[in-house]
């Protein structure tokens, strides 16, 4: 079946508690789960048309308020990262696993005046492999500044800065990544309501990378997406249609 989706529809306003989901945004008010169901989908003109089912992930608060994915079989340690937490649920700590039960990788992170302020990465061998600071103005974030350290053929290292820019509600409308290969930079739209209802992602060169399209939202939260990629090596475009069924407690 196909399901032409051509309205929006923007209600209320979001409120309340938020957490980052799997797309980086912020889920609002007080949500016990969510599920995320993924279908092909088909550009025609301004309009998407939705098409098979691909598949679904459920997301669930677990003992720290943190979303994490439902796993509906049982998990072996080295499958998902491990975290420690704080007694203000902030990760402090997450470890990789090899299947033997070694330790792959693992990642540190420091808090000032309750945000992330710095988190250093480390590999089998604990030699650090990054450093990211995080910097601050107005209790947003306004930039991130990542050193990468390579030990193969050399030593070497790689800077990446990310910088971000806010409007006047303070809602994020800027994202500029620059490292050594790449540099790209994502703009985001609202509406009146301050509903996120666009991203745009392009290459330094404006070579067109995504575009994320939020179209149907409950009382708090988007319930529709759609994502419209660049063309990948075969010549055609990846597009997807994202349902979100939310449970609040």
């Amino acid at each position: 079946m196909k399901i032409k989706i051509t309205s929006l529809i923007l209600i209320s306003f979001f409120t309340g508690y938020s957490q980052s989901t799997s797309f980086g945004d912020k889920i609002k008010g007080n949500v016990k789960e969510y599920t995320e169901t993924w279908y092909n989908a088909e550009k025609n003109d301004n309009d998407y048309i939705k098409l098979e089912k691909k598949n679904y992930d459920t997301y669930r608060k677990n003992e720290n308020d943190v979303f994490v994915k439902v796993n509906f079989f049982s998990v072996e340690k080295h499958e998902i990262p491990q975290n420690s937490y704080n007694n203000k649920n902030q990760i402090t700590e997450t470890i990789n696993y090899y299947e033997d039960g070694e330790i792959m990788n693992r990642t540190k992170y420091i808090y000032k005046n309750d945000k992330l302020f710095e988190d250093s990465s480390y590999n089998d061998s604990d030699t650090i492999i990054s450093k990211t600071k995080y910097y601050y103005k107005n209790d947003l974030k306004v930039k991130e500044i990542k050193i990468g350290y390579s030990y193969f053929a050399g030593y070497s290292v790689d800077t990446t800065k990310i910088s971000f820019e806010y409007d006047k509600n303070k809602n994020l409308i800027k994202r500029t990544y620059k490292s050594q290969y790449q540099e790209d930079v994502d703009t985001y739209k609202y509406n009146n309501e301050n509903y996120l209802t666009e991203t745009h992602s392009l290459a330094i060169n404006g070579e067109f990378v995504y575009k994320r399209k939020y179209i149907q939202f409950d009382n708090n939260n988007w319930t529709q997406m759609v994502v419209d990629e660049a063309k990948q090596p075969d010549g055609k475009s990846r597009c997807y249609f994202i349902e979100r069924e939310i449970i609040y407690e």
